[in-house]
């Protein structure tokens, strides 16, 4: 969930900018995110302090008691890796606003593109460094979320499923494989190849391939099947150029 806070002292201004904000993240394709609004800085530093920081901050300047650029610096000594927008009706602030390391400053009155390419930049990073996570049942009423880029494999073993993180070794008490197979590739398309009937492969864990054997980052070593190599070949090359790309 993306978070992002308003804080503007006029408060038809606030709600209109709150709708304005919604139409834009959603015609970015964005819609699992959190929109507060508040028409007092100091309230508006409190709520953020006691969530520990929000996504993106977008600002009035002008404001009675503490001005934009003010709360802007208080926003970055606690939380440095907020996106701030400025909106003001003045541009006497936009040097010290940059120098804030503002996404963008917009003066009044603005268009929706304007709003919408300022909330673009500023929600693009977030969404390529947002952790993809998938949730395990270990049992015993424990439970885990885990971030996929951190899995090697998963394995079936009898009745269970253990999926290998580094030096962890995680039972999943419930999915089938077919079942991680299916929500790692909605996560992230192409990353996870089934090498075997029991084993499900994160292509980012792989350090090198032969015909006879898979050698993974940590050292361990899965054996090839017949006629796999090729194709793992193709889809670990594939993968490889496309993150690349990505870059």
């Amino acid at each position: 969930m993306i978070t992002v806070a308003i804080c503007d002292d006029q408060n038809a201004f606030l709600k209109l900018m709150k709708v304005e904000v919604i139409a834009c993240l959603d015609e970015l394709g964005v819609n699992d995110t959190e929109i507060l609004c508040f028409d007092n800085p100091h309230l508006f530093l409190d709520s953020i302090n006691s969530r520990g920081g929000v996504d993106i901050a977008i600002l009035d300047i002008l404001m009675p008691g503490i001005n934009g650029t003010e709360l802007a610096k208080e926003i970055r000594t606690r939380h440095d890796g907020t996106a701030i927008i400025f909106i003001s009706s003045s541009k006497d602030y936009a040097v010290e606003a940059f120098a804030l390391n503002a996404i963008h400053y917009i003066t009044k009155p603005f268009s929706r593109d304007e709003l919408k390419g300022a909330l673009e930049r500023a929600v693009y990073p977030l969404l390529a460094v947002k952790p993809k996570k998938i949730h395990l049942n270990l049992g015993n009423g424990i439970y885990r979320n885990i971030d996929i880029s951190s899995i090697d494999y998963i394995e079936s073993v009898g009745y269970r499923r253990v999926v290998h993180a580094g030096h962890e070794r995680l039972e999943e008490m419930r999915r089938a494989l077919a079942d991680f197979q299916e929500e790692l590739q909605l996560l992230s398309p192409g990353q996870f190849f089934r090498l075997h009937r029991w084993c499900l492969l994160n292509l980012d864990a792989v350090k090198a391939i032969s015909v006879e054997k898979v050698l993974l980052r940590y050292g361990e070593e899965i054996p090839m099947r017949n006629g796999t190599f090729r194709i793992l070949r193709e889809k670990f090359f594939d993968w490889s150029f496309k993150e690349k790309e990505a870059r």
